[in-house]
């Protein structure tokens, strides 16, 4: 018992470390060492938990999507399923346009095919669980070849919020809303209702969508660049 208690306070040490500097210095400015030193563990220990930085990325993705689902059932477990599954979608639509530090993040995830696994069997599941109370009750391929639409229209509203940024957060939810619903079978009169309550439910529950993102304040210009060229020199 004392065993599994001292691993999994390593294994929380590690994703800690690993989640303020990705949020901090972005994934790929981040090493393994530098999680490590952070952490106040061994390199072997963090290999032996998770084998690779991707390992720990690909937790601490799954636990984000993991939340964000939970945050949906318990707000919006009495809705329709189409509205639970377009809130589940929303609020990481509202997180990548709050804080360019997630959506870097989220592209990231989305540039690697093992995380992107991950998004594409977390998202599946929670389609299929969604069609069976709704009565449609999806199969697997069906689920998936969803949660992969999904996941490119995310990716692709992602990398516009990196770039361009020119589409303010109520726009990007219409785009990924509107491309949503049709595939769950809604049509327009029936989508409209459920659009609106979903953004209700988004302005509802704002203070809570900010607690998923720990409060890592951003690094200033100058400190990145310094913190850049130390480990370039490495």
């Amino acid at each position: 018992m004392k065993r599994d208690l001292q691993s999994e306070t390593v294994r929380e040490a590690i994703l800690e470390a690993a989640r303020t500097l990705f949020l901090t210095h972005g994934y790929e400015d981040t090493t393994v060492r530098d999680i490590c030193e952070r952490a106040g563990i061994t390199l072997g220990s963090l290999y032996h938990f998770f084998g690779n930085k991707e390992g720990v990325f690909a937790h601490l993705v799954h636990d984000l999507m993991e939340t964000t689902a939970g945050l949906g059932a318990y707000v919006v477990g009495d809705e329709p399923p189409p509205v639970q599954l377009g809130f589940e979608m929303s609020l990481q639509i509202q997180l990548i346009s709050d804080d360019l530090r997630v959506a870097g993040l989220y592209h990231a995830a989305y540039s690697s095919w093992p995380i992107t696994k991950v998004i594409l069997e977390v998202g599946a599941g929670s389609i299929r669980r969604l069609s069976a109370s709704r009565g449609r009750g999806l199969g697997e391929e069906e689920a998936y070849a969803l949660a992969l639409f999904v996941k490119s229209l995310m990716s692709g509203i992602t990398q516009e919020r990196i770039g361009e940024d020119r589409l303010s957060v109520e726009q990007r939810l219409d785009l990924l809303l509107g491309a949503l619903f049709p595939m769950l079978g809604l049509n327009r009169p029936q989508a409209e209702p459920a659009t609106a309550r979903i953004r209700e439910l988004i302005h509802t529950h704002r203070t809570t969508l900010r607690h998923l993102v720990p409060s890592v304040e951003p690094t200033p210009t100058a400190a990145t660049a310094a913190w850049k060229a130390r480990k370039r020199a490495q």
